[in-house]
């Protein structure tokens, strides 16, 4: 059996579909006001995730006030995860490895921390729901 690397076409036509799967589903929930958070259904709970599709749909259409209300933490760390993040995935595609540099690990556990925090901040009776 070859076990060739599909190299970097072969990783981008499967990452495209992947993320065109994961918009389609998410979409599909928001419109049919389907909770898709495992967390959610089995606890109860708001997971530090909750409210990201609403908050990432506001921002497109430029309500930043409400994207706010949604998930603040989230919103706030939004910028650092995508460069961190982006620059993780583009040397996926291009080397078919995940492996986080160093100065990279950092910042994800304290992102990790942060989101652990407000999820159980959010949980709480005294923090703002909907």
């Amino acid at each position: 059996m070859d076990q060739r690397d599909p190299g970097l076409k072969g990783r981008l036509a499967r990452n495209i579909i992947l993320w065109m799967l994961v918009a389609f589903f998410l979409s599909l929930s928001y419109c049919l006001h389907i909770d898709i958070c495992f967390f959610h259904r089995i606890t109860g709970w708001n997971c530090p995730g909750c409210g990201a599709t609403h908050m990432l749909l506001a921002l497109l259409r430029g309500e930043l006030r409400r994207a706010f209300w949604y998930n603040p933490v989230l919103l706030i760390l939004l910028p650092a995860l995508c460069v961190v993040i982006g620059d993780i995935y583009i040397r996926f595609l291009k080397t078919g490895f995940v492996v986080p540099r160093p100065w990279e690990r950092g910042p994800l556990i304290m992102v990790g921390v942060l989101l652990i925090a407000f999820g159980v901040v959010r949980n709480l009776s005294v923090y703002p729901l909907y």
